[in-house]
């Protein structure tokens, strides 16, 4: 189980590799069955449906996330983030964030006024 540091530092490596758009290397971080909901939509249920997610997300001018502030107890994270669009502008969001035992994500809950990932074909 990760402490909190190396959850910060887990997520943090994982919205880094959002931005370079490395798929393989951004499922690694990801648990096989994984829960993404956003606000109240559900978005995926695997790595696979995050994936689509993400990359739809990007598609529609995602660039990347910048970490605001994070701060965790257990097995959970609790992040602040800005989303960072193409359009040069950005929202802010934040996100509760479950790690399993090996140190793989797997829950996320977001609040956005505007969410950038959605769930796939949305």
């Amino acid at each position: 189980m990760l402490d909190e540091g190396g959850m910060i530092k887990t997520f943090g490596e994982f919205t880094e590799v959002l931005a370079q758009g490395d798929w393989d290397r951004y499922r690694t971080y990801l648990a096989h069955q994984v829960s993404v909901v956003v606000g109240d939509i559900t978005v995926a249920a695997t790595a696979d449906q995050v994936i689509q997610a993400v990359t739809e997300a990007r598609d529609r001018g995602l660039i990347g996330q910048t970490l605001v502030s994070a701060a965790g107890h257990d097995s959970v994270l609790a992040v602040l983030y800005r989303n960072n669009l193409s359009d040069g502008s950005e929202n802010c969001g934040a996100a509760a964030v479950m790690f399993d035992d090996d140190g793989k994500i797997r829950a996320i809950r977001t609040l956005s006024r505007t969410p950038a990932v959605r769930a796939p074909g949305t």
